[in-house]
């Protein structure tokens, strides 16, 4: 797999869980994850002093889920993500400008593939500088779909305020979590052709990063 098919692809299925987050939708009404692209932004900027990025590495799951395998960090532009990059993995424009609002000081990506080289798993955690901020942020991105559920919405056990959202279209299946945790704003999120990553296998990843939290 390719670090441009990567990049590609998890812009998709960040827009995808977005979308359904955002709305609160059904899996028939997303639009197809393929077919999303995050419109380009200005950089935002940021009164808060960022953090050492490097600080929050220890506190973000690396272990592989079965089946899959951690990938260098070149290969999906993950690792270090500062306000810029966070905002332009949104879909939304106004994203950045809700990302310094709120207070993000650092974030920190990982992906692992598949053993077949066919599905990923994206884990985000976002820092902020306190933890209403990263509140804040959590409702604005998740609220509708946390308070009005729906037909793409599922429950995560175990995982307090934490909100499911599944979709996908044209052979591609979209898996995600997303939840909040004191300064943290995390999002888990898996994508690969139907059936993709099982909801079990995000769920669990999900679950290990809120205990290294905690």
């Amino acid at each position: 797999m390719t670090s441009g098919r990567s990049w590609r692809r998890r812009l998709a299925a960040v827009a995808a869980a977005a979308a359904l987050a955002g709305a609160g939708c059904s899996s028939d009404e997303a639009t197809s994850p393929e077919a999303a692209a995050p419109p380009t932004a200005a950089a935002p900027t940021t009164s808060v002093p960022p953090l050492d990025p490097d600080g929050l590495e220890p506190l973000v799951v690396d272990q592989a889920p079965s089946g899959f395998a951690l990938a260098d960090d070149a290969e999906g532009a993950t690792g270090a993500t500062d306000l810029a990059a966070a905002a332009a993995d949104a879909t939304d424009p106004e994203a950045g400008t809700a990302l310094a609002e709120a207070g993000f000081v650092r974030g920190w990506q990982r992906l692992w593939v598949s053993d077949d080289g066919s599905s990923e798993l994206f884990l985000l955690v976002y820092e902020f500088a306190a933890s209403e901020g990263a509140g804040g942020f959590f409702a604005r991105t998740a609220g509708g779909a946390a308070t009005e559920g729906g037909e793409g919405v599922f429950e995560v056990p175990g995982i307090p305020g934490a909100v499911g959202v599944t979709g996908g279209g044209d052979g591609l299946s979209v898996q995600a979590v997303l939840f909040t945790t004191g300064p943290y704003v995390v999002q888990v999120i898996g994508n690969g052709p139907d059936p993709g990553p099982s909801r079990g296998t995000v769920v669990a990843l999900a679950a290990a990063q809120a205990e290294q939290l905690a």
